[in-house]
């Protein structure tokens, strides 16, 4: 039988999707039927004194919440398929996914943002009556999705929705004034590509060999900076974004 008919029509090409390493859920042919991805848990630190009403929270000591991991799931089907070729996908599945370590996974519905983990659990279900398998990914990720590069006059990879619009290359002669917008909600690893000896605010010293220091991070907002050198310079850095998602 044509895995590609469907009661007798074309069946359309799944356009949800999710990509894992070498798994991809629209070369497998898998609907996506279901995505669950809980909030991330705060870590709490707390501790109960004797002759003390109610408790010390400690959680917040760094001034912001911290969070632990959360967990995605996933719900896939594979339609109007024979027994064998459903049992050779579900282990083609488990290989692919199960494998790998901690790396980027897309999903369509979270573009241009990707999560980042790794599989924790696939358990499959073999609907025998009516051909189908379904397949259940559960993945452990980082509570924060991550988005990479800036809008620097590429189109084809800008969102008007989730992206601000900045320009991140520049020219350099003496002494320039550059701001930054950093959309994310923490502070954000900075790396500064440049031709020539660059220096930044005054203190942060780059080299052309050297595009990172320890010390200096984006703050969540608009920054301003200070650049003193000659030449081409560049800034890089990823976003961290608190995703909040619902089950569908």
């Amino acid at each position: 039988m044509d895995h590609d008919i469907y009661f007798g029509y074309q069946r359309p090409r799944p356009t949800e999707y999710v990509q894992f390493a070498n798994f991809d859920s629209r070369q497998l042919n898998l609907y996506l039927a279901g995505r669950i991805a809980n909030n991330p848990p705060t870590k709490e630190v707390t501790e109960s004194i004797g002759y003390m009403d109610g408790i010390i929270d400690f959680s917040d000591i760094l001034g912001r919440r911290i969070f632990d991991n959360r967990t995605i799931e996933y719900q896939f089907k594979a339609l109007n398929i024979n027994y064998h070729d459903r049992k050779l996908l579900e282990q083609k599945c488990k290989r692919l996914l199960l494998i790998p370590m901690r790396q980027p996974i897309y999903d369509s519905h979270d573009l241009p943002f990707y999560w980042f983990g790794k599989a924790s659990s696939v358990t499959a279900n073999d609907d025998h009556v009516n051909n189908v398998l379904e397949i259940t990914v559960q993945f452990n990720v980082s509570p924060y999705a991550l988005r990479k590069g800036q809008f620097d006059d590429i189109w084809d990879n800008f969102s008007l929705e989730t992206g601000y619009a900045q320009f991140t290359k520049y020219s350099v002669k003496g002494t320039k004034k550059i701001s930054l917008y950093n959309d994310s909600d923490l502070k954000s690893r900075l790396k500064v590509i440049c031709q020539n000896d660059m220096t930044i605010n005054g203190k942060y010293k780059y080299t052309k060999n050297y595009q990172d220091n320890p010390n200096f991070r984006l703050e969540p907002g608009i920054n301003d900076l200070t650049v003193n050198g000659n030449g081409d310079i560049e800034f890089q850095w990823e976003s961290e974004v608190m995703l909040y998602c619902t089950k569908y």
